[in-house]
């Protein structure tokens, strides 16, 4: 009978603590940033038991490294990127589950860090040293106390992870650090150039210049299209006018689905890195890794086959698309130039342009334009490429304009 009443006193104590200060964690940003969330459906903590909680300080006399979030016994969890297991120990007893699943991760940026699945089996069939993929289901839920949870954190430092349950040198609030970095390469679009014409001096025709701005919660993102010209223009000199830090630079052709060259590139202040192509239009898109903490202009001119490649020390990187936040990407640009004397060139980014974009995606196109006397306003059309048509023996689409 005494042990009866014991039960329900202790069953109401947890309760009661579950309860006081329960809220759900907003993953909106880190889902955004591109990590998949370590448990299914909403993220439910408390005060008492989130990053550095105070409360739970003074019941248990220490820091506590972790957002505990409530499960339920065999529920799976989820590697929030991809990585590889460092480390797996498993405590057998269900009234003291201390088991824990660590896994290392290196972010498109080379940050290095750790994911800790606290009061976590291993999937049967995973081990110690085995690589896992962004939303692979990495074990289940077992019983630890009450409320039953997932101790979930992140450390960056290897050496600290014996104590994952007390923040030490290592610890970060594991939810801001995912609010604020990315698992790829994506960052703020910040405008558009082109250089359409060797031959023509002036912005937009044989160089152009794209601002980067500061962004707090991401880098930057600048693009341009580029007419190639076998003789004046068969590569283009690509720099800024102070460090960018390491960046992504991605080039296609003008119609291309996916990317012919993608690398990364530590670029200090007006360091060169060339760009090649074989394309009548070429498209490309530089990403910083990083944020800004001020606004840098970002330049491309033409230049030739006798003048010299600065390779910048590139490193080769898978191609993936780019992302301009928001889960939009980039796939094309466009340019309006309308106060040259030159006009009656009459072919694309002169007073009209064509950008791109595919059904498939969220896709972001862009344009720019000098309001000029010659043109106060533009339409914008949606176009059809039904044919192709040789001008001055190039093959272009033909357009057909609807406005929308």
């Amino acid at each position: 009978m005494n042990k009866n009443i014991l039960l329900f006193i202790v069953l109401i104590f947890f309760t009661g603590n579950l309860n006081a200060g329960k809220y759900s964690i907003d993953t909106t940003k880190f889902e955004k940033n591109g990590w998949e969330k370590p448990l299914f459906g909403n993220l439910i903590t408390s005060t008492n038991y989130d990053y550095d909680s105070e409360i739970y300080l003074a019941n248990h006399g220490f820091h506590h490294a972790a957002y505990d979030i409530v499960a339920e016994i065999n529920d799976s969890v989820y590697s929030i990127d991809d990585g590889i297991i460092v480390d797996y120990r498993r405590y057998t007893s269900n009234t003291l589950n201390e088991s824990v699943v660590i896994i290392k991760h290196i972010t498109a940026s080379n940050i290095v860090f750790y994911t800790i699945y606290g009061h976590t089996y291993l999937k049967p069939g995973l081990k110690k040293g085995d690589n896992v993929k962004k939303g692979d289901v990495i074990g289940v839920i077992k019983e630890y106390a009450s409320p039953i949870h997932l101790h979930f954190t992140i450390n960056t430092q290897s050496g600290s992870i014996s104590h994952w349950g007390r923040i030490n040198d290592g610890s970060v609030d594991p939810i801001n650090f995912l609010n604020t970095k990315s698992n790829g390469y994506s960052g703020t679009f910040d405008g558009a150039g082109s250089l359409v014409n060797p031959l023509d001096q002036g912005a937009g025709r044989n160089y152009d210049i794209v601002k980067l701005h500061p962004h707090n919660d991401s880098g930057s993102v600048g693009v341009f299209q580029w007419k190639y010209d076998n003789n004046f223009c068969s590569k283009i000199e690509l720099f800024s006018s102070s460090s960018l830090g390491d960046v992504l630079i991605q080039v296609k052709g003008w119609s291309d689905h996916t990317f012919k060259q993608s690398f990364k590139v530590n670029l200090k202040a007006k360091e060169k890195v060339t760009i090649e192509s074989d394309s009548y239009w070429t498209t490309l898109a530089l990403t910083t890794l990083e944020p800004l903490d001020h606004r840098t202009d970002l330049i491309a001119r033409c230049a030739t086959d006798n003048d010299e490649f600065y390779n910048a020390n590139r490193e080769e990187v898978e191609a993936n698309l780019v992302d301009v936040t928001n889960d939009y990407y980039w796939t094309g640009t466009g340019s309006l130039i309308t106060d040259s004397d030159n006009l009656e060139d009459g072919g694309f980014g002169y007073m009209l342009d064509l950008a791109t974009t595919y059904s498939s995606m969220k896709g972001l196109t862009s344009f720019q334009w000098k309001a000029t006397d010659r043109c106060s306003n533009i339409t914008i059309s949606k176009a059809s490429l039904t044919e192709k048509v040789a001008v001055n023996g190039i093959i272009l689409p033909q357009i057909i304009k609807t406005t929308f």
